[in-house]
Formats: C-alpha cells, sequence, structure tokens
C-alpha cells in the first residue's frame, strides 16, 4: 500500500507541477485534457480491463427502483415536482400557474404587486 501511494505522490508530481503553472482558461483546459487523458488511458487498457466494467443487475421498471427504459418522461415529472416543491419551500409561499408563465408583450416586465 506504501509503493501504492509513493507511485500516486510521483504521479501527482509529475502532472501537477506543470499544470499549476497556469493561469486562467489554460489551467482548466489542462485540467480537462489531463483527466479525459487519464479517463482514455484506463478505460482502453487491458491490464485494467476498464472497459470491461461492473456487472450491474437490471432493475424492473417504476418508482420504487427509479428507472424507466422505454421512456425518459417520468424523469422530467419527478424533476418538475421536485422543482415546484423546493421554490415553495424556498420562496415561503405555494407555487401559482402565473409564476410559469411567458411575458407575452413587454421587453421589460415589473414582478407582481405581492413580490414585496
Amino acid at each position: 500500500m506504501l509503493i501504492g501511494g509513493g507511485v500516486a505522490v510521483i504521479v501527482a508530481i509529475l502532472i501537477g507541477y506543470p499544470v499549476f503553472r497556469l493561469k486562467g482558461h489554460y489551467f482548466a483546459i489542462s485540467t480537462f485534457a489531463v483527466a479525459e487523458i487519464a479517463e482514455r488511458l484506463f478505460a482502453n487498457w487491458d491490464f485494467v480491463e476498464g472497459a470491461i466494467g461492473l456487472p450491474a443487475p437490471v432493475l424492473p421498471e417504476g418508482l420504487v427502483n427509479f428507472m424507466w427504459y422505454k421512456t425518459k418522461m417520468p424523469y422530467f415529472y419527478i424533476a418538475f415536482v421536485l422543482f415546484v416543491a423546493f421554490s415553495s419551500w424556498f420562496t415561503g409561499r405555494p407555487v401559482r400557474v402565473w409564476d410559469f408563465t411567458c411575458v407575452r408583450s413587454s421587453r421589460v416586465t415589473k414582478p407582481p404587486k405581492d413580490w414585496g
């Protein structure tokens, strides 16, 4: 285990030293590039069997397992219900229908009078 930790430290120094010298956008791009290279390397390397993956059981569809294979609409409905519930909780008032309507005629609109 100590050898693995030592190898990890050496690899981190070899990758981190040139990456940490970069600034701004170049640092972000190089970080993504290093992560992508590592992912592709381990996914295609036969020694670590990264492309095989782990076997996972296929669960039956339903709300209990939170799995739907034919359509993704239940995920959208659940996300909408959670959005309405949390927005009601954060604003301290129930969500009304006109909170989700579009602005039809004016570019600059005023919030409703009861918003404070």
